[in-house]
C-alpha cells in the first residue's frame, strides 16, 4: 500500500510541472547526483502542501521530473537537465541507489536542535519543555502503536543555536537550507553528535517572524522534521508519522446532486475539497486538534497490529470488533473487506473498520490534556477507504479517507465530527459492499458485511501461452445476494481488449513479449458485474545465456506477462554471490529499450553466482523474481550426463524406473535434466525418440515408465548447467519387457494356469515335441522366462530350423520367473522362435520370451 500511496504523489506533482523552467528566468544545464526528498507540511496559513525535491551537497531543488514518479525520500538518482532559480527540470534520471525502508518498531531515537536568527525572536521554549513535549510523545506512540515503538529516546541539543537568516522559508531550497544550517550548528558546538546515529532529526524555531507559513514540515519515509513555534502532540506527532511514510487523513465530501451521502456512485466525491485535506477529526494524520490514533490503514502499513486484524470478507456475515485502542488477548480491533480495483485508475479499493471506545486519559480522551474525541466518533463503527483518490488535483496525497455515517442534508454542510456509522445504520458502497452496525457497548460492536454484487474473482495469475497471455483464476468468494451464481467472467487487457467466458481461465491475444501489460479479471451474475481484480505481476524467466558480453555473463529473458497494475521502471539482473564469489552490483534493463531483451552481469572469470531477473517498478519495489539461473563466468564446458539404471537386460514388473544425473567440472553447478527415450516393439525396429513434457528442463533424476509386452526401451538423457550449457545425449541403457506366454502361439499339448507367474499366467506341456512359436521377430537378445523345479524336463530353442540353446529346466527346488539366457552368434532379423520339449513325461513350464532389439 505504501508503494502505492508514494507513487500517487510524485505522479501528479511532475504531471503539473513538466512544462520547464520559468519564463525569462535564466537556466542552466546541470547534471548532479542528488537525493530524492518528499515533504508534506501541516498547518499554517496555507494549509497541506506536497513537495518533491532534489538536494545535492548544500543546494536544494524542487524537482520537476516525471520519470522520478513514486520515488520515496531516500533515493539516490543521477539526473542532467535545466536548473532555473530553485527548480530543476530533469531531461534524464537513473537511479543510483535505493532507501533503506524507515523502521516502524523499536524505540525512536530523536535528536531536537533548538535555533533562531536575527528578527525570529525567542519564545521561551527551553531544553526542559522540548524534552517534556518529546517524552509526551513517547507515551503517545507507546500507547497509539500497542506497544511496538515504546517510546522516543530523545536528546536535545544543549546549545540554543544561532544561524544565518535564511533568504525564505520557500520548500525545499528555503527549508533545506534552515535545517542544513542547524546540522552543521549542532555539530559545531557538540563535536560528538553525529545525525547519522538517529531515525530523527527535528528543527525547533520561534514562530515569531520565520517566514514559515506552516505549523510543521516532514520528509515522508525520512528523517528530518521542522517544527516552527509548534511542539504539541497534534503537529509533532504527525511529522512523525510522516517520517514513518504516513500520508494524511481525508474526510471526503460526497454527494448526489446537492445532498451529502456517505458511500458515493463513481465521481461523487471530492476527497481534497479545502478544508477537508485533514478532515478526518478521529486521526492525528487529518484533523490533528484532538490528536488521535493513526487510523486502521496506517498501523497496518507500519505493522502494528500483531494478529489482531481481521480480513473479512464482503460477505463475511457478523464481525465483532473489540474497543481500537487496546490489543485484547483475542479478537480483532480492526477489519479490512478488499473489494476490488477502482474503475477508472484500476488501483485496490479497501474498507477499514474500527470502534474507537477509549479509557479516561487515553490518547483519545483526554491524554495530556488533548480534546476528548467527539461522541459521533466513539458512538458508532468508524469506516474509512484507501483508494487511488480524485483523478484531476493541484496536490496530491493518497491516505485514507473517513466516511459521514450521518451526512447532512447539504453537501456544502459536512460535519465529519459525528462520522461513526451508528447502530442500525448502514452504508453501501459502489462494490455492491453493505456495512451495518448492529450492537456495541463498551466490550466491542458487531458488523455486518454483505454484498449484492459478486465479490472479486480469486487467485489470479498470468503466462505467456503462444501468441498471448493466458490468465487464470478461481471463482469468488461470494456470488453476492441479489443475482444466483456466476454466469461470466470478464478478462480486459487494460488499453486493449475484452474477453468474455464462463470458464475460469481465458487468453489475451497479441501480447507476447510485451513488457508488462496489465490485466483485469471480473465476474458477472444476475444482479449485475462486480469489482475487478488485478492479476498480479508475474515472473520473468531466463531463456539463454552468453558469455560475450563485457567480460560478464550476459542473458536473454522474456518480460513478465502482466504488471500487477504498476508500470515497471526496469527490470534488474540480481547475482546472489555462492561460496567464496565477491558481491557484485545489479545491472538494469530499462523497460523502454528497443533492443532484444537481453542485459548482462559484470563479474569476473571462474565466480559463481544464482542469477535472477527481477521487475523494479516506478517507487522502487520489486516484483516477483525469476528462477535463479546458477551461472560460473566462461565457464563454457557442459556437465557429463549418464543414465545408471535400469540395469537388467529383461524386467518382468511390467514397468521399469530409470534413474540419471550428470556431473559438471565448470562450477555452475546440473541445472536441469532432458529425459528422452525410444521404443522397439518384437517383431520390428525403433521409433522415434519420445520426450516427455515433464522431464524437459526437469530438476528429476528419476521416473517409472510402464512397459508393453514384447518391447525393447532404451533410455538416455542430456544436461544443462547454470550457464546453460547443455551436454549431448548420454549412452542408453535399456531393459525389454518378455512377451507373455499366451503372446506365443501353442500347439494342443499346451496346458494353461493363472497364479504368481509374470503376467499372471503359465503354460505347461510334458509331450516330447509340443510347440510354442513366435514369428517374425526380431532380436539381439533373447531369453526365456520358465520355472524350474525338482521334476521338470528339457526345452529347445529354436530359430527357424537351427537350435539355439537347450535349456534344462530340473532344478532342486521350485523356482518361478527364471530368466534364462538364449546365446545368439547373430542378430534375428524376422525368425520365427520356436520352443520343443525335448523330454517325454516331465513337465515344462513357460511364462514368457524375452525378446530385446539392442
Amino acid at each position: 500500500m505504501r508503494a502505492r500511496l508514494l507513487a500517487g504523489l510524485v505522479l501528479v506533482l511532475a504531471a503539473v510541472a513538466t512544462a520547464g523552467p520559468a519564463s525569462g528566468a535564466t537556466t542552466k544545464q546541470l547534471t548532479v547526483t542528488g537525493r530524492i526528498q518528499v515533504l508534506d507540511s501541516v498547518g499554517g496559513t496555507t494549509g497541506h502542501r506536497a513537495y518533491l525535491g532534489l538536494t545535492s551537497g548544500h543546494s536544494a531543488w524542487r524537482l520537476q521530473a516525471p520519470s522520478a514518479a513514486g520515488l520515496p525520500t531516500g533515493t539516490i538518482v543521477r539526473t542532467t537537465g535545466l536548473v532555473s532559480g530553485h527548480t530543476f527540470t530533469a531531461q534524464r534520471l537513473a537511479i543510483v541507489a535505493a532507501p533503506a525502508p524507515a523502521a516502524t518498531t523499536g524505540t525512536q531515537s530523536v535528536y531536537v536542535i533548538r535555533v533562531a536568527w536575527s528578527g525570529n525572536a525567542g519564545d521561551g521554549q527551553t531544553s526542559g519543555t522540548i524534552a517534556s513535549a518529546f517524552g509526551s510523545a513517547g507515551a503517545w506512540f507507546n500507547e497509539v502503536s500497542y506497544g511496538a515503538i515504546p517510546g522516543l529516546a530523545t536528546t536535545v541539543d544543549p546549545t540554543y543555536e544561532s544561524i544565518s537568516t535564511p533568504s525564505s522559508c520557500d520548500v525545499p531550497s528555503g527549508t533545506d537550507a534552515i535545517y542544513s544550517a542547524a546540522v552543521t550548528a549542532a555539530k559545531n558546538s557538540n563535536p560528538s553528535f553525529n545525525d547519522k546515529q538517529y531515525q530523527h532529526i527535528v528543527v525547533y524555531f520561534p514562530l515569531a517572524n520565520s517566514g514559515c507559513a506552516f505549523a510543521g514540515l516532514g520528509e515522508i519515509g525520512g528523517s528530518s522534521v521542522l517544527l516552527n513555534g509548534d511542539i504539541t502532540n497534534r503537529v509533532t506527532n504527525h511529522e512523525l508519522g510522516h517520517n514513518l511514510g504516513l500520508y494524511h487523513s481525508h474526510a471526503p465530501i460526497c454527494h448526489s446532486g446537492s445532498t451529502q451521502v456517505a458511500s458515493p456512485p463513481p465521481g461523487a466525491c471530492d476527497s481534497l475539497n479545502a478544508g477537508n485535506e485533514y478532515g478526518d477529526q478521529s486521526d492525528v494524520m487529518g484533523g490533528s486538534l484532538y490528536a488521535g490514533h493513526y487510523s486502521a490503514s496506517q498501523k497496518a502499513q507500519l505493522g502494528w497490529f500483531a494478529g489482531r486484524l481481521d480480513d473479512a470478507l464482503p460477505c463475511a456475515g457478523a464481525v465483532t470488533l473489540k474497543p481500537y485502542e487496546t490489543l485484547p488477548g483475542s479478537g480483532f480491533v480492526a477489519a479490512r473487506v478488499a473489494v476490488g480495483a477502482d474503475a477508472t485508475t484500476h488501483q485496490p479499493v479497501t474498507y477499514w473498520l474500527e470502534y474507537r471506545q477509549a479509557p479516561a486519559g487515553s490518547v483519545d480522551n483526554g491524554f495530556n490534556g488533548n480534546p476528548v474525541l467527539p461522541a459521533g466518533l466513539t458512538d458508532g463503527v468508524l469506516v474509512h477507504v484507501t483508494d487511488p483518490g480524485p483523478s484531476a488535483v493541484t496536490s496530491y496525497d493518497i491516505g485514507p479517507s473517513v466516511l459521514d455515517g450521518r451526512p447532512s442534508a447539504n453537501a456544502a454542510n459536512a460535519d465529519f465530527s459525528d462520522a461513526a456509522v451508528p447502530t442500525s445504520g448502514s452504508v453501501t458502497t459502489p462494490q455492491g459492499l453493505t456495512i451495518g452496525i448492529g450492537s456495541h457497548d463498551a466490550s466491542g460492536a458487531v458488523v455486518t458485511l454483505t454484498t449484492s454484487l459478486p465479490s472479486v474473482p480469486r487467485a489470479p495469475s498470468a503466462a505467456v501461452s503462444g501468441s498471448g497471455v493466458k490468465v487464470s483464476w478461481q471463482s469468488p468468494a461470494c456470488a453476492g445476494t441479489g443475482g444466483g451464481a456466476i454466469s461470466a467472467y470478464h478478462l480486459t487487457r487494460v488499453g486493449g481488449s475484452t474477453v468474455d467466458t464462463t470458464s475460469t481461465s481465458a487468453t489475451s491475444p497479441g501480447v507476447a513479449g510485451q513488457s508488462g501489460a496489465e490485466y483485469l479479471v471480473s465476474a458477472t451474475s444476475g444482479a449485475g458485474t462486480g469489482a475487478a481484480t488485478v492479476v498480479p505481476t508475474s515472473a520473468p524467466r531466463i531463456t539463454a545465456v552468453d558469455f560475450n558480453v563485457n567480460g560478464g555473463v550476459g542473458f536473454t529473458f522474456d518480460t513478465s506477462a502482466s504488471n500487477g497494475g504498476r508500470s515497471i521502471a526496469y527490470y534488474a539482473v540480481h547475482g546472489a554471490p555462492v561460496g567464496n564469489a565477491p558481491a557484485v552490483p545489479d545491472n538494469y534493463y530499462d523497460v523502454t529499450q528497443q533492443s532484444d531483451r537481453h542485459w548482462y552481469l559484470i563479474a569476473g572469470a571462474g565466480r559463481t553466482y544464482d542469477v535472477t531477473i527481477v521487475p523494479v517498478f516506478d517507487d522502487l519495489s520489486r516484483g516477483p523474481a525469476s528462477k535463479p539461473v546458477r551461472v560460473t563466468v566462461e565457464d563454457r564446458s557442459a556437465p557429463k550426463p549418464s543414465v545408471k539404471a535400469p540395469t537388467a537386460s529383461f524386467t518382468l514388473a511390467g514397468h521399469a524406473t530409470a534413474r540419471w544425473g550428470a556431473t559438471d567440472s565448470g562450477g555452475a553447478g546440473v541445472q536441469s535434466y532432458d529425459l528422452r527415450y525410444r521404443v522397439a516393439p518384437y517383431s520390428g525396429g525403433f521409433g522415434g525418440f519420445v520426450s516427455p513434457p515433464s522431464l524437459q528442463k526437469t530438476s528429476k533424476t528419476s521416473t517409472t515408465l510402464a512397459l508393453a509386452a514384447g518391447s525393447t526401451y532404451c533410455f538416455s538423457v542430456r544436461a544443462r548447467d547454470g550457464n546453460l550449457n547443455t551436454s549431448h545425449y548420454s549412452t542408453e541403457k535399456c531393459t525389454a519387457a518378455p512377451l507373455d506366454d499366451r503372446n506365443l502361439v501353442a500347439d494342443s499339448h499346451w496346458s494353461h494356469s493363472s497364479g504368481a507367474f509374470y503376467a499372471g499366467t503359465l503354460s505347461t506341456a510334458s509331450h516330447r515335441g509340443s510347440l510354442l512359436t513366435r514369428s517374425h521377430v526380431n532380436a539381439r537378445h533373447l531369453s526365456v522366462v520358465a520355472t524350474e523345479c525338482p521334476t521338470c524336463g528339457q526345452v529347445g530353442v529354436y530359430a527357424g530350423g537351427t537350435r539355439l540353446a537347450t535349456l534344462d529346466l530340473h532344478s532342486a527346488s521350485t523356482k518361478n520367473e527364471v530368466v534364462l539366457t538364449v546365446p545368439l552368434s547373430s542378430a534375428l532379423h524376422g525368425a520365427t522362435v520356436t520352443l520343443k520339449v525335448l523330454t517325454n513325461g516331465k513337465p515344462v513350464n513357460i511364462d514368457g520370451l524375452g525378446v530385446r532389439a539392442v
